[in-house]
């Protein structure tokens, strides 16, 4: 999986893995991988895309706090990163959080444009390039504990990945002693996610009609928002 977010392929290729998978702009599902998953936020975040790519990247970085592109921090230049400060730090604006050694021993620093949490940076010893992203500075100081969560955008960007996963390793597996059907596949799948023993398989997988009772409403909407990517687990056999 390439999960490197740089907005464009460095190198990975289709016959990397029998499943190859990439997050964001800069593949085409098909060619490059096997599959994309959208990660602009909006309606389309999360969703496997077989043919073609995900929404171009504008290059302009979500506002918090008022802030956009300043909170964004780029490599001026090619080398190696090296952090000197780390996740949840809170820096001032100028501070140097960063150097980045190049070829010729240079060491360059990298510093912060606004006051703030550190709230991303990448790993010492990782190589860069001009213009690749390097950290990000969330200027509300009061969303430190955030630093150490996972946001919904990841994790509905992770589920979306794992269902894929998920799939590919049914889609190998042999068939169940006893010979289990799709459908019977079908009603463990949203027996597990509803946590209902009853018997009844939704009547439609886009409008939720037909859930067990005890399905809550957020099971319901979750339903009808991943009915694409269920689709992925109902073509495979699993164990009830």
């Amino acid at each position: 999986m390439d999960a490197i977010l740089a907005k464009k392929n460095l190198g990975t290729t289709r016959d990397m893995a029998p499943l190859t998978i990439a997050l964001g702009p800069g593949f085409t599902a098909g060619q490059d991988v096997d599959v994309v998953v959208e990660t602009k936020r909006g309606h389309r975040l999360g969703r496997i895309i077989r043919e073609g790519s995900a929404i171009p990247d504008t290059g302009i970085p979500g506002i918090i706090g008022g802030y956009g592109k300043e909170r964004v921090i780029h490599a001026g230049t090619a080398g190696i990163f090296m952090d000197l400060r780390k996740i949840g730090d809170i820096v001032e604006a100028g501070e140097t959080i960063a150097q980045i050694r190049t070829a010729d021993g240079a060491m360059i620093s990298v510093t912060t444009q606004i006051t703030g949490i550190l709230r991303g940076l990448l790993r010492s010893s990782y190589p860069v390039t001009p213009g690749f992203k390097v950290a990000d500075i969330d200027p509300r100081k009061e969303e430190l504990s955030n630093c150490f969560l996972i946001s919904d955008k990841a994790r509905c960007i992770a589920g979306s990945v794992l269902e894929l996963v998920c799939a590919q390793l049914w889609k190998q597996k042999p068939p169940l002693p006893g010979g289990s059907t799709d459908r019977e596949a079908e009603v463990s799948i949203f027996h597990f996610s509803c946590g209902s023993s009853g018997p009844d398989l939704p009547a439609s997988p886009h409008t939720g009609a037909g859930l067990p009772p005890n399905c809550g409403s957020r099971s319901r909407r979750m339903h009808r928002a991943s009915s694409d990517r269920s689709s992925e687990l109902s073509k495979y056999r699993c164990h009830p």
